[in-house]
């Protein structure tokens, strides 16, 4: 439990998980449970999207992650936007 993306993944994800309940809670919406996981499990993905392109970039000339880390690099680009976007959509639902 000592890799920094998945710890600072976790603090990222505590914080707008908390963000998110609080502003619920003020406006007077809907709050669940679900959703502030969801918001949590969303922010540990951003984080986790970049490990994975900072894992391909390192690990470039390294066989056999040679060979695919451009792939690997969108991979975990792909995951970064797709977390984001779950995130902003989770806090503009009415």
């Amino acid at each position: 439990m000592s890799n920094p993306f998945v710890l600072c993944g976790v603090g990222f994800g505590i914080i707008l998980a908390l963000a998110y309940f609080a502003l619920r809670l003020k406006a007077g919406k809907k709050r669940d449970v679900e959703d502030v996981i969801g918001v949590f499990g969303y922010a540990v993905g951003v984080l986790s999207g970049l490990q994975v392109c900072w894992v391909s970039y390192i690990e470039r000339a390294t066989p056999p992650i040679d060979k695919i880390s451009f792939q690997m690099f969108m991979g975990g680009f792909a995951l970064i936007l797709f977390a984001i976007n779950k995130i902003v959509k989770k806090f503009q639902e009415d």
